[in-house]
């Protein structure tokens, strides 16, 4: 708000290239006029103007009224003597700048009071978004609160019989995994047995379509007796008694036999398997060679059921 229509194209122009457009009055009542149209972020006001009300008055009046009071109000005059500035400052004003205009020290003043505030507003609306929603949780709290008693009350006449179905559902669990336990372990038995003569079947002379067989035959045994072992372990972990064994062996006699279990299987499928084992992993190592086999097993089988051509 400037009388001088020089000031306010230069001001105009400056805030333009600063990235902020701004609105020119010449008067309280042009002031008032757009305020009525539209709420400016801030207000740049001259001290001395025409018309009914100057600078001073304009400010007191804006920050009397309940709908303008919140817009940042800037003193923009030539008047630099402190009385002034004090009293501009009394009414109200967040700053005050002394003409003429310093263009960088006016962009820098502007750029800061609109940071202020716009974090104001944010605030402001965060606030009252909070308000609602503790008013919101207060009454939902209350109603859970209401709803918790009498969930209470009748948990109370069900304690027993939920106490009834709890070891009756202990039970029946131990009794399935003592189930699980005993029948892996009799399928295991004789499995190893039938293992046990295919090595020695194969340590015999045998025919090239034999030999296949013989394979054929390990591999399915060997898979059959992985299934075995997953469910006896599935039975394990349910329980939380599932055991890490650490024991060492050759890395290579195992790739090597992992390998020839899915020889067959590659075959059939047209797909050409190899193994290929980095030279940083140790021949020997140290740990759970069971479940290490598991793991490459189930690599190498879902390997080769997603694959269909190649290698």
């Amino acid at each position: 708000v400037d009388d001088d229509d020089d000031t306010l194209e230069i001001l105009n122009y400056n805030l333009r290239k600063i990235g902020i457009e701004g609105v020119s009055c010449h008067n309280s009542d042009e002031l008032f006029q757009t305020l009525s149209e539209q709420i400016p972020d801030l207000i740049l006001l001259d001290i001395g103007l025409p018309g009914t009300q100057d600078g001073f008055q304009i400010c007191r009046t804006l920050k009397e009224s309940n709908g303008f009071k919140e817009i940042p109000v800037i003193f923009l005059s030539g008047r630099t003597k402190t009385v002034e500035k004090v009293k501009g400052f009394d009414l109200g004003a967040v700053d005050y700048i002394t003409k003429p205009i310093k263009v960088d020290e006016l962009g820098s003043r502007l750029k800061t009071h609109l940071t202020i505030s716009s974090l104001q507003k944010k605030l402001q609306e965060t606030n009252i978004r909070l308000e609602e929603t503790v008013k919101e949780r207060t009454l939902d709290l209350s109603k859970t609160n209401e709803q918790l008693k009498q969930e209470v009350n009748a948990h109370r006449m069900d304690l027993e019989k939920l106490k009834i179905a709890k070891e009756a559902a202990e039970s029946a669990n131990a009794l399935k995994d003592q189930f699980i336990r005993n029948i892996s372990h009799e399928l295991r038995t004789p499995l190893n047995g039938i293992l046990g003569m295919l090595s020695l079947l194969d340590s015999t002379k045998l025919e090239d379509d034999q030999q296949e067989a013989l394979e054929n035959i390990r591999h399915s045994a060997n898979l059959l007796l992985k299934y075995i072992n997953d469910i006896l372990n599935f039975s394990k972990i349910d329980t939380g008694k599932i055991k890490i064994w650490e024991e060492p062996f050759d890395f290579n006699i195992l790739m090597n036999s992992l390998i020839s279990q899915f020889t067959v299987t590659a075959k059939d499928k047209g797909i050409y398997l190899k193994q290929k084992v980095d030279h940083n992993i140790p021949r020997y190592l140290v740990g759970d060679l069971f479940k290490i086999q598991q793991i490459l097993v189930n690599l190498i089988d879902n390997g080769l059921k997603f694959t269909e051509t190649g290698g």
